[in-house]
């Protein structure tokens, strides 16, 4: 078993459960607000492709199951890593995305990024666990962003 790298980011939104899982549902919905996304294809049921823009310019190509969807509370994806340059780094790498009611007018928004890395030792789970959570930070940003525009 490699390192855990899990991070974690939380925050409440004006914004209507409901809208909010609109927007989190739906994998033809995710690139607007997931970090770096270009475009969401290949949309069938819970499975999906998310093309994203590298730090260097090239389009990658991560590949998506959802594993839970609980309306209007959870939805868990599952990212596919088989044959792909991802497992050369990662055994596992979720993405969660939680909606509880907050108040009278708002949701409560928690978004998740777990990974287990190949990689052990104590540096990889704190570099990978830094990552998850700058992650998880900068999706919460869009997603707020966008169920409050």
């Amino acid at each position: 078993m490699g390192a855990l790298a899990t991070g974690s980011a939380s925050r409440t939104t004006t914004a209507d459960p409901e809208w909010v899982w609109h927007h989190v549902s739906d994998g033809s919905r995710l690139a607007p607000w997931w970090p770096n996304a270009e475009r969401a294809e290949d949309v069938q049921g819970g499975v999906f492709t998310l093309v994203l823009r590298s730090s260097r310019g090239v389009a990658v190509r991560t590949d998506w199951q959802v594993r839970t969807s609980r309306r209007p509370e959870l939805q868990r994806w599952e990212q596919q890593l088989a044959n792909t340059p991802f497992a050369k780094a990662l055994v596992k790498s979720f993405v969660e995305v939680r909606l509880e009611p907050d108040g009278d007018a708002g949701t409560r928004v928690t978004v998740v990024v777990e990974r287990e890395l190949k990689q052990k030792g104590f540096f990889a789970g704190r570099l990978g666990t830094k990552a998850s959570k700058e992650h998880a930070a900068l999706a919460l940003k869009g997603l707020i962003e966008l169920v409050e525009a």
